[in-house]
């Protein structure tokens, strides 16, 4: 396929130790048990420059969000070092996004990822007290060995005929511009029923989303289900009252973007942000059979990766929805799992209508999909070869 995208896929190396360490006075902010809780207790030196350790578990509670807003602007007042060490859960790119807002906040990322081994904790230790700057989140296995994420270029299928694989795909965010353009690829490349969940109405679509409904619904059909995401019981319902028998797959389009400066944000704002994404998902897989799934297409951010100036909330969603997607894929036996985090969409999406949105985006070096070669790229993905039971994460942007 020629396409004008940049797609990587991320692969783990082996990471430098970090040299020498400094003393630090810290103040913890998480739960006492925590594995690093009584070795930075036991590390911290009165005399010594303050800094501030948020220490999250294996699960992101909605606690953690004002967790991590208090570490990060206590850490900003304060001028001193900002360490986010987790177990699973995650949290590191709200604090990352925080620090291309204060470039004077020193911030270190780690996950624990096996186990609270005497290695591991010292290791994270000295991460995390390192003198020279620490970059993206690095990981700490049971033997003290760190490991970070290296990104390599990847080729996606070339476009070929219909597969006319039939079935149906639910796709949240469906009366959305991707959704709706989305819902068509997969209608009249791949011979799916689309059911697109959307809080809209048909009725709120202009000319363009009108012209995909009439093409879908000459197609293979459309069905228009008005249901939110974030209300499990609600998408349950409406679902039941369908009769099109198992889901072949799920694409989650859903989500909301709100902008701002890290430190002047809510806890109630970046729930808002994660329940759209986070929740999105694990109800949309709740109200289906997942054994006859065969396909799941999770849409997410490049900011989850690449942290960018008043884009912290919407990071730290699609993160946890990276994460929460990796777990979930394990309880998908038969289907393939792709985590595809795009960067901002021309011509379509959440920015598309807002004035300078794109100039913006290609500003902070976040180049913007163009509608077409993101669509074709969206054709290839249905079609990627890939291990069901696990998911692949693939980063997509322009040139």
């Amino acid at each position: 396929m020629r396409t004008t995208l940049d797609i990587r896929t991320d692969r783990e190396r082996e990471a430098a130790p970090p040299g020498e360490a400094r003393a630090y006075r810290w103040t913890i902010l998480g739960p006492q048990r925590h594995p690093l809780a009584p070795a930075l207790r036991a590390a911290s030196r009165d005399d010594a420059p303050e800094a501030v350790a948020v220490l999250l578990g294996r699960a992101f509670h909605r606690v953690d969000n004002r967790r991590l807003l208090r570490a990060i602007r206590t850490a900003v007042a304060r001028g001193s070092r900002l360490a986010v060490v987790h177990l699973g859960a995650g949290g590191g790119s709200l604090a990352r996004a925080a620090a291309v807002e204060h470039p004077g906040l020193s911030c270190v990322v780690a996950e624990l990822t096996e186990g609270p081994t005497p290695a591991a904790v010292r290791a994270a230790t000295g991460l995390v007290a390192a003198a020279a700057p620490v970059a993206g989140e690095v990981r700490v296995d049971r033997d003290g060995r760190l490991r970070t994420t290296d990104w390599q270029s990847v080729h996606l299928p070339q476009a070929a005929g219909t597969t006319g694989s039939g079935g149906a795909v639910l796709v949240t965010g469906g009366l959305g511009g991707l959704g709706l353009r989305v819902a068509a690829v997969l209608a009249c490349r791949h011979g799916l029923h689309p059911i697109l969940a959307d809080t809209a109405t048909p009725e709120r679509l202009g000319t363009a989303g009108r012209r995909h409904l009439d093409r879908m619904a000459g197609t293979t059909g459309v069905t228009v289900l008005r249901a939110d995401v974030t209300d499990g019981a609600a998408l349950r319902r409406a679902l039941a009252g369908i009769r099109r028998g198992p889901l072949a797959g799920v694409v989650h389009c859903a989500g909301l973007l709100r902008g701002g400066p890290v430190t002047a944000g809510t806890a109630a704002g970046l729930t808002a942000v994660q329940a759209a994404k986070v929740d999105g998902l694990r109800h949309a897989l709740d109200a289906v059979d997942r054994h006859a799934l065969r396909r799941v297409l999770v849409f997410g951010s490049v900011t989850a990766e690449r942290p960018h100036r008043s884009l912290g909330a919407y990071a730290l969603a699609n993160e946890l929805l990276r994460r929460c997607a990796v777990r979930l894929a394990a309880d998908l036996p038969a289907a393939v799992t792709l985590v595809a985090e795009w960067s901002i969409w021309s011509g379509a999406g959440m920015a598309h209508g807002t004035p300078g949105a794109v100039a913006a985006a290609r500003r902070l070096n976040l180049p913007p999909v163009p509608l077409g070669p993101g669509m074709a790229a969206v054709d290839a993905l249905w079609r990627l070869p890939a291990t069901p039971g696990r998911a692949q994460r693939l980063l997509i942007s322009g040139c």
